[in-house]
């Protein structure tokens, strides 16, 4: 975490150190917690979009992922949540 606010000190992106250590440390973990939760039923891609939402807008363009990924996650998240696998209590 050092690393990263040392890295972009004196930057735009000097107040997002913590974001961005999370979108690449936490991002995958999440995602694949979430498709754990569900029981496997889809692949690691349809939890994506959830495990980036919220950090996308703070994350520099080199972390980003297209616009394009984002969208087509977006597509196949909404099959996670139409088949609603995940139990809430």
């Amino acid at each position: 975490m050092i690393q990263l606010f040392l890295h972009y000190k004196d930057s735009q992106w000097e107040d997002e150190a913590q974001h961005i250590y999370m979108t690449e440390k936490y991002v995958i973990p999440i995602a694949k917690a979430l498709r754990k939760l569900d029981k496997n039923q889809f692949s690691l891609d349809h939890y994506m979009h959830f495990a980036w939402e919220g950090l996308i807008i703070h994350a520099p363009e080199h972390i980003k992922p297209t616009p394009q990924q984002i969208s087509e996650w977006g597509r196949l998240s909404d099959k996670v949540i139409q088949s609603n696998n995940i139990p809430c209590q």
